[in-house]
């Protein structure tokens, strides 16, 4: 089903509703006089006041809490295998970066929106999220990720032909714009994916050339059939005159 309109979205999954909390606050800030612009950290999005010497984040998805730089480096520790001893520390060069970016901002929510429909194996619309990433992307890197994505929803979706393109392209344009090291992380698992993909079609077309084979076969039996049955009628329809005109 296609989205008309973004309250079409919030019917679909109530989870969707708290993607707008960034945008709603900070637009309810910018009416009461303090500006505020997103912070894009990794797998949290945070936004913050515009005010100088003000360290401080707002996290829209815990009520709008105020948070310090040091929270939030705890907070994110628990995303990444570390030992107790180790500290994550976030470059804070992002308070100085005061430019709203729509396209990262809207590119962020989206990203959090597809992996919902990830997590509810609701490819279809993840495909439909990645039609509109494609509208907004703001560099060439995302565009990439996206087709990617957009192969690998295919796949799930059984799709495997039009997979094996978005997938194929998506090696070969990275490559060529970015080198081969740009896919070193995903680029095994895209080639597996294709490889599947590939083998899916292959049992497909052997399994569709047998059935026609037997369908074929069938066919000829049938008609073998039909001949006999002709011959049969034929002769008992011959014998009695070939016997009254041999008695006359």
């Amino acid at each position: 089903m296609p989205f008309n309109s973004a309250s079409d979205a919030f019917e679909l999954h109530p989870d969707i509703i708290a993607l707008n909390g960034p945008s709603t606050l900070m637009k309810l800030a910018r009416r009461v006089g303090v500006p505020m612009v997103g912070v894009n950290l990794p797998a949290h999005f945070m936004i913050r006041p515009v005010v100088e010497d003000m360290e401080v984040l707002v996290d829209c998805f815990k009520g709008g809490e105020l948070v310090f730089v040091e929270d939030v480096e705890d907070m994110l520790k628990t995303y990444y295998t570390m030992g107790e001893s180790e500290k994550l520390t976030i470059d804070r060069s992002f308070f100085n970066d005061n430019e709203v970016k729509p396209r990262s901002f809207f590119t962020r929510v989206l990203t959090n929106l597809k992996q919902i429909y990830f997590n509810e194996d609701m490819y279809e619309e993840a495909l439909l999220i990645i039609a509109y990433q494609n509208h907004c992307s703001p560099d060439e890197r995302v565009r990439l990720f996206n087709r990617r994505d957009g192969g690998i929803c295919l796949f799930l979706m059984n799709r495997m032909e039009e997979a094996i393109e978005e997938l194929s392209g998506y090696l070969e344009e990275t490559s060529e714009k970015f080198g081969e090291a740009a896919t070193a992380d995903d680029g095994g698992k895209v080639e597996a994916m294709i490889t599947a993909a590939k083998e899916v079609l292959q049992r497909a077309a052997v399994k569709r050339s047998g059935e026609e084979a037997i369908g074929k076969k069938t066919e000829d039996a049938a008609g073998t059939d039909d001949d006999d049955d002709g011959k049969v009628v034929s002769d008992d329809v011959a014998a009695p005159g070939d016997g009254d005109e041999g008695k006359r």
